[in-house]
């Protein structure tokens, strides 16, 4: 079980740099409690969006948001609506082309 979103930011970090993938924490969210949104920019004009859960052991996963990706301009409306609902939120943009995202998110399914 992961302590707190600052740490599992710092695997998200840890996991780009070894992977060779563009990351940057695009906006710090509350240390210990904020939820992470993850965008992936596809490099096609496309972006998959990801959020975080915790289950029922407090343990995050992550969901694609969308069933398809989205265009630039709606992950940005998406985005915005998220960051007034929740101001706690932590947005991490990851440049990523392949699709390949570390494996606590490979097994989130879409809403």
């Amino acid at each position: 079980m992961f302590q707190d979103s600052r740490f599992l930011i710092e695997i998200l970090v840890r996991w780009a740099n070894e992977n060779l993938v563009d990351l940057i924490v695009q906006k710090r969210g509350h240390e210990t409690r904020g939820l992470i949104l993850l965008r992936q920019n596809l490099g096609t004009d496309l972006v998959r969006l990801w959020v975080q859960e915790n289950d029922e052991a407090g343990s995050p996963t992550f969901r694609q948001r969308f069933e398809q990706d989205q265009t630039f301009e709606q992950a940005d409306a998406y985005v915005e609506r998220e960051l007034i609902r929740d101001d706690d939120l932590w947005i991490v943009v990851c440049e990523n082309s392949d699709g390949v995202l570390p494996k606590v998110l490979e097994s989130a399914k879409p809403f």
